[in-house]
């Protein structure tokens, strides 16, 4: 005789996770794609995820990466753009700063 077996079933099956990510959920995973592209060399890639994840939830450190992968391919009018809106979601961004500074005065 199996005493309380069926009361514990519920515990011995495998958790569920939701289905249904949140934006934000979803706007860190393509960060972290974009960032693992531009870790193996795939610039271009990367830059596609960063995109895709600013317009689910605009992230300052997302904004810097693609400020710097513009500024990488010379286009330093879009990179000054993306690394001031950087900024202007986090004034202490240090390294946002720096780059923006050193674009701006590059001009």
């Amino acid at each position: 005789m199996m005493v309380g077996c069926s009361r514990h079933d519920k515990w011995l099956q495998p958790v569920k996770w939701k289905k249904d990510l949140t934006q934000v959920d979803k706007a860190v995973n393509l960060y972290e794609e974009g960032l693992k592209l531009e870790t193996d060399g795939d610039t271009a890639g990367a830059m596609v995820k960063y995109e895709d994840s600013i317009k689910l939830s605009p992230r300052p450190v997302t904004y810097y990466r693609l400020g710097r992968l513009e500024s990488e391919k010379g286009n330093t009018d879009k990179a000054i753009e993306l690394l001031k809106k950087a900024v202007e979601l986090s004034p202490g961004y240090e390294d946002a700063q720096l780059l923006l500074n050193r674009l701006q005065s590059a001009k």
